[in-house]
């Protein structure tokens, strides 16, 4: 916190940083592999797993469910939540949790093709040479450490 004075007023002012709670979904292939979108968006291009932001008054798992349908146009069925991680982002602070899903109806496409541009799967030695996203990072460091399964 920091003050500034003027001639008649004292003014407080606060460095607030902004909070979001995000949820997604690990979906593999039969091999095993994990897919991810390539978001090329706002400077983003990065390969990231589907998911997105909580709204208002609505369960984590909601979240992952619905942002799942809306960006891959399939309905999940979570089968178990794998973790959580933090990370700052554009001077936003961010909780992300991952779910291990299952496609239950619907076949996956990219349904917002202004935002994502390639859906495909990559096995985890394959991620390390891919741009990720930063929770994307943080999934793969907790699966090659065993502190993540995602069979």
């Amino acid at each position: 916190m920091f003050m500034i004075t003027t001639d008649r007023h004292l003014l407080f002012c606060y460095n607030i940083r902004m909070s979001l709670n995000l949820a997604g979904c690990v979906i593999l292939d039969k091999d095993k592999n994990i897919y991810l979108l390539h978001r090329n968006k706002n400077g983003f291009v990065q390969w990231e797993l589907p998911g997105g932001k909580v709204e208002p008054g609505e369960a984590i798992e909601q979240t992952a469910v619905r942002e799942l349908k809306e960006e891959l146009g399939v309905t999940v069925k979570l089968v178990k939540r794998l973790g959580e991680t933090h990370f700052e982002e554009n001077n936003t602070s961010h909780l992300y949790t991952w779910f291990l899903a299952k496609i239950r109806a619907g076949e996956m496409t990219i349904c917002e093709p202004e935002t994502f541009d390639d859906l495909r799967s990559f096995s985890l030695n394959e991620l390390s040479a891919l741009k990720l996203s930063n929770n994307m990072v943080k999934l793969r460091e907790a699966i090659l450490a065993g502190e993540v399964q995602i069979i």
